[in-house]
């Protein structure tokens, strides 16, 4: 899971849903308001899979159903 400890930089990469990707972003450092962020993010684009990478070894995947 994401950690607000952590000063990793965290990058969410939107992806579609034939596998294109829509955006690249990347936050200096996690934030309070950073699951809000990424659910609107991932909302903004209508797609259904977010790839969220921190620091080297921590790797989340979101699902969001968009309807």
């Amino acid at each position: 899971m994401l950690t607000n400890d952590s000063q990793d930089p965290v990058q969410i990469n939107v992806i579609g849903t034939t596998g294109q990707l829509y955006r690249s972003v990347r936050f200096s450092k996690p934030e309070p308001s950073l699951s809000a962020r990424i659910s609107l993010t991932g909302m903004a684009y209508g797609v259904c899979l977010l790839d969220i990478r921190q620091g080297k070894s921590r790797v989340v995947r979101k699902i969001i159903h968009v309807q």
